[in-house]
């Protein structure tokens, strides 16, 4: 079975830690060297394939410390440009495509608004003030009162859309279902 270590280490000790990671080898080497000393202990093909398993194990293990090794020195030794991260590049993307979409968004609504017809005003009668028995006073505004004044605005710019959409237009039929 194998495993994958992810350390970190001061860059002083690098070459200590890699140097007994690779001497831990050794052993497996002394031990493949002892079987072929001592053939005859069994079938010898099996101590020959035992003996070959052995030192592929180390000398997989002594390629990949190498090149850990190697790669060390190379970014020791070069200069290392930073690079910007995919995610980033991703993530601008995807902030690019979202405002994108609101710009269409914001666009779509400013044309169903213009084309909402005005009322004319002039016939519609003027609401009559609730007052208390004094006149307004601003001190006493309660601006809360605003908050339900907009959501009224916002239905009835919903209704006027649901209207806008249910009128027939001139030269098209009332209705395309047949009463039955």
């Amino acid at each position: 079975m194998r495993a994958t270590i992810n350390f970190e280490v001061d860059v002083e000790k690098v070459e200590n830690t890699m140097a007994a990671l690779v001497s831990n080898q050794a052993p497996i080497l002394r031990t493949a060297a002892n079987i072929l000393d001592n053939l005859g202990g069994g079938p010898l093909v099996n101590e020959v394939s035992e003996a070959i398993d052995l030192l592929q194990e180390a000398s997989f293990q002594l390629h990949q410390y190498r090149d850990m090794l190697a790669a060390f020195e190379r970014a020791r030794l070069d200069t290392v440009i930073p690079q910007p991260s995919q995610e980033t590049l991703e993530s601008l993307d995807q902030i690019r495509d979202t405002i994108t979409e609101t710009r269409r968004n914001v666009e779509s609504v400013g044309e169903v608004l213009s084309n909402i017809p005005v009322m004319d005003m002039e016939n519609i009668p003027a609401a009559e003030p609730v007052l208390d028995d004094d006149e307004f006073d601003p001190a006493n505004f309660d601006p809360s009162q605003l908050k339900g004044m907009k959501d009224t605005v916002i239905q009835m710019r919903k209704f006027a859309n649901f209207i806008k959409g249910a009128q027939v237009k001139e030269g098209e039929e009332d209705d395309k279902t047949q009463e039955g």
